[in-house]
């Protein structure tokens, strides 16, 4: 009765007194954190409307809380796992639209919780290739010259077992590199044709991202020790040594 009551007190003070809804309602996530972990579907629920409506303006700690509601209960069975990566990108959209510029701890803290989130959907085990695939697969298809999606399937991709050997990062890495010839882009390329063992394609790539302008000194030392150890490894002794 007391939980209820708090609740429907934050209610009431976001209907009289709007002006501090911002507040009210980060108040209100956190207690809802607090006191109903024992109904998750509840807190589930109750979170999804608190950062529905704030967005950007959630307070910090909540979204990787959010993330760890959501997994929890994709793995007791209760949600699908689309429902799952809807709610990371929503919660990554909504992170890189804090404004952090000129703000260096600001900056950090979202660096951090973007950190936190992604060590929370790593570990619940939905992301891996198969579920990738199938969620993915269709939306690029259906949108193939969005950059920005293709940016972020290729990501997700790489960082589970697999994923380097889909057609599906394949045909994203080709549209990120034809649209944005990065240092990145042109790594990730040189890890998929590592996967595919041609060594040629993949040295060529490496040495891309290593003439790429927005890589750095200490990216590149990284860079030229895996073309060594690569080149090495595939008899080149000269390209090694060079």
């Amino acid at each position: 009765k007391l939980i209820d009551s708090l609740m429907v007190i934050y209610q009431k003070r976001i209907e009289f007194w709007p002006k501090y809804k911002t507040n009210t309602l980060n108040y209100y996530a956190s207690d809802l954190y607090n006191y109903l972990q024992d109904k998750p579907e509840e807190l589930y629920k109750g979170l999804t409307e608190v950062i529905d409506q704030l967005g950007s303006k959630t307070d910090m700690k909540t979204f990787p809380l959010y993330m760890n509601v959501t997994c929890n209960l994709y793995k007791e069975g209760k949600i699908e796992s689309e429902e799952v990566f809807a709610v990371y990108e929503k919660t990554m959209k909504y992170l890189a639209e804090v404004p952090t510029e000129g703000n260096e701890i600001k900056k950090k803290l979202v660096d951090k919780t973007t950190g936190d989130i992604d060590a929370v959907f790593g570990a619940s085990g939905v992301a891996d290739t198969d579920n990738l695939i199938a969620i993915y697969s269709p939306k690029f298809e259906a949108d193939p010259t969005n950059l920005e999606l293709a940016k972020s399937i290729a990501s997700k991709l790489a960082k589970v077992e697999g994923g380097l050997d889909t057609d599906l990062f394949i045909n994203t890495m080709k549209l990120w590199y034809e649209n944005e010839p990065s240092s990145s882009s042109a790594y990730m390329l040189y890890k998929l044709n590592v996967s595919r063992e041609d060594i040629d394609a993949a040295i060529m790539y490496l040495e891309g991202a290593i003439a790429a302008e927005d890589s750095d000194a200490d990216t590149d030392a990284g860079y030229y020790f895996e073309l060594a150890v690569i080149a090495s490894k595939n008899g080149n002794n000269a390209k090694a040594m060079e």
